[in-house]
Formats: C-alpha cells, structure tokens, sequence
C-alpha cells in the first residue's frame, strides 16, 4: 500500500449493490426485476468489494483503487482493463496542479455498456431519441463521431482555486 499510508476503506460488493436497490423506485416487484436486470447488465453482480488507500509517496499522495470480481468481467468491470497507463497521459499532469488521477478504461466502450442496460429495461427507444435530439443539436453523431473514438486512458486533474477561477 505504499509508504506512510494515510487511509485505507472497504466497500462490500452486496452492500454496493443494496444501496444501489435502495435508490431505485422500486414500486413492485417488476420494477424490482428491472433494477435487478439494470445492475447485471452493468456488470455489478460480480463485484465482490473496492478497497482503496491513500498513502505518503514523495513528493505527494498516491491512491489506489483495487476491486474484486472474479471473470467474466461484464458490463462497466469488462472496461477496466488494469493496463499501464501510458506515459503521453502522464506528461500532460501541469506542474502546480492540487492532484492529477489517471487510469485506463476502455471509453469507447461504455455506449455499449448503457445500450445494453436501456434494452435489458425497456429503454431502448428513449435512448435513441435523447442520441438522435442530441446528435442533431450538436451538428455531428454523438455515437459514432465522439463516443466511439475516445481512448482508453483517463484523467482528472484538479487545478489551485486561484488558476480556475475560485471554482
């Protein structure tokens, strides 16, 4: 976990899960049926647990995020692949930034991931009209011209309130 470890946190797979339950509108148990549908097409009925640390590495914190969910990884779980993330995403971390997190997950395919969750449940259609409203304002197909080129690293980067503004 690193040197000068700070913190450390658990989070129960079935707990998750429970609580995700929870914030549905569950009115019967159809509904019930749906929201359980929606959790397995996102791949959540394999997770396990998240741990995560945060700890002392010189010059800064360092945090990690670890999960368990034996395979076959499906849904949002299938997109993390765990690989490095290359050194072109590291270098674009400004100097002077309060924190800069970067991972690797597979983007491109997370409109997969939502359109399969849209059909387990019924919502295929809205979510159509929502890409083709969208798609139309934008001037370009958000599905084809935007989602499906997006890379496999991501990142987060936090700027000093004084260079963004206060915000």
């Amino acid at each position: 976990l690193g040197t000068g470890r700070l913190a450390t946190g658990y989070v129960s797979g079935d707990r998750l899960r429970n609580s995700l339950m929870g914030l549905a509108r569950i009115d019967s148990p159809a509904d019930a049926a749906l929201a359980e549908k929606a959790i397995a097409k996102l791949g959540l009925d394999g997770l396990r647990g998240i741990g995560a640390s945060t700890s002392i590495d010189v010059p800064g914190l360092v945090d990690r995020v670890y999960y368990h969910a034996p395979g076959p990884r499906r849904g949002l779980l299938g997109l993390v692949s765990g690989a490095d993330v290359s050194p072109a995403t590291l270098a674009l971390a400004p100097k002077g930034v309060l924190s800069f997190s970067a991972g690797s997950v597979k983007l491109s395919g997370v409109m997969g991931v939502v359109r399969e969750v849209a059909v387990a449940v019924g919502g295929e259609e809205g979510l159509d009209e929502g890409l083709a409203m969208a798609s139309s304002q934008l001037g370009f197909d958000v599905e084809r011209d935007l989602l499906a080129n997006l890379g496999d690293d991501v990142a987060l980067v936090v700027f000093p309130s004084d260079v963004s503004g206060g915000n």
